[in-house]
């Protein structure tokens, strides 16, 4: 996913990370695929209307929020049924640097601070 911040440093994190590429995420086409970050709230989830759309039943419609706060980008649990990991742990809200790796159902990412 790819993520400019309010200011002139941007951030970014990419579809999915180089060392967890899955059969699963080629075949939906997303391999490589960037998402930037606008504004101060990026909606994640398997909703047509989320920001960044993640097609799988073990992703909730409304699965979580990236929020830039404090200036920096935190990730943040919506209540989702199979939860939200960073760096394969469960958070319920953890705040964002280059590198970390997101997992929301099947899908990994990379967030990359930029």
């Amino acid at each position: 996913m790819s993520e400019p911040a309010s200011s002139s440093r941007s951030t970014s994190a990419t579809w999915p990370p180089r060392a967890a590429r899955s059969s699963s995420a080629r075949a939906s086409g997303r391999v490589g695929q960037s998402f930037p970050l606008h504004g101060e709230r990026v909606t994640v989830g398997r909703s047509p209307e989320a920001d960044v759309f993640l097609d799988d039943v073990t992703v909730s419609r409304d699965h979580a929020v990236l929020v830039h706060r404090g200036g920096s980008w935190h990730l943040d649990d919506s209540g989702s049924l199979n939860g939200t990991y960073v760096n394969r742990k469960r958070i319920e809200s953890h705040r964002l640097e280059d590198g970390d790796e997101l997992q929301i159902g099947k899908y990994k990412l990379t967030y990359l601070a930029r």
